[in-house]
């Protein structure tokens, strides 16, 4: 968080907006971030006459400044003219620029439905953002708020190769992407899907929108690995079997 945002008005608005949730669940988060410490407050006097801003801005609390003058025009300063801002505390501004998008790729993940997902994952002393397993697919997911580079599709080749267990790769990014996709080998093409958008609401969808069609995917895979072969020997027999009989033989098969 680069700048002050405001607890009320168009600031809260659009912070709202860009996760995409409602006003009052913005508040009520935020209520709960100042109420442990991450948001720092900070007051500013604005001058009534000049419009000046930020013309002082308060440390401490307001009934404990002296009387003071706009540097703009002069004019005495009045209190009850203040702007409250907040910040993020400086204990709190290790955390990563990419957390939004983790947290809207840990969203997406959720409400999939997916059989298990971790986040902040360290494998062989690599860091995995967001992983997650769906129908028996292993899928390793990065973010970057930034646009991509190509040391990012380097990287995540070099994760396909030394992590042969993961099936599909997401690399996120809020960023336009210009870089060449060309240096994609042909033969991890089918596992390396960039996903780009914002706001955290719309990569969220993209997110299950590509879930669901690698579902689609892995469930046409199963019918033709396990279910025409198995249609086939059906026709083939000459058993009398009831129908039954040979749907639960299938679903044993699909086990």
């Amino acid at each position: 968080m680069e700048r002050p945002i405001s607890k009320d008005g168009s600031e809260l608005q659009r912070i709202a907006t860009f996760f995409g949730i409602n006003i009052e669940e913005a508040k009520s988060a935020f209520q709960i971030l100042e109420e442990n410490k991450v948001f720092s407050k900070q007051l500013f006097i604005i001058c009534k006459t000049c419009k000046h801003r930020p013309v002082v801005q308060i440390v401490g609390e307001l009934e404990e400044v002296p009387n003071l003058n706009c540097p703009g025009c002069g004019s005495p300063l009045e209190k009850d003219n203040v702007d409250e801002f907040y910040s993020l505390a400086s204990e709190f501004r290790k955390i990563g620029p990419n957390i939004w998008l983790e947290a809207a790729v840990y969203k997406a993940f959720k409400e999939h439905e997916c059989s298990k997902y971790w986040t902040g994952l360290k494998i062989d002393g690599q860091d995995i953002d967001i992983a997650a397993v769906t129908l028996g697919k292993v899928v390793f997911c990065e973010c970057k708020d930034r646009p991509l580079k190509e040391e990012d599709i380097g990287r995540v080749l070099m994760r396909l190769r030394n992590f042969e267990f993961v099936d599909y790769y997401f690399l996120v990014t809020s960023q336009p992407v210009t870089l060449d996709l060309e240096v994609i080998p042909d033969t991890e093409k089918d596992k390396i899907f960039i996903i780009q958008n914002s706001p955290a609401d719309a990569i969220s969808k993209e997110v299950i929108e590509k879930l669901d069609k690698l579902e689609q995917q892995t469930v046409s895979e199963i019918i033709k690995e396990k279910f025409v072969p198995f249609v086939h020997r059906i026709n083939e027999s000459i058993s009398r079997m009831p129908y039954e009989y040979y749907l639960e033989e299938f679903l044993e098969h699909l086990e």
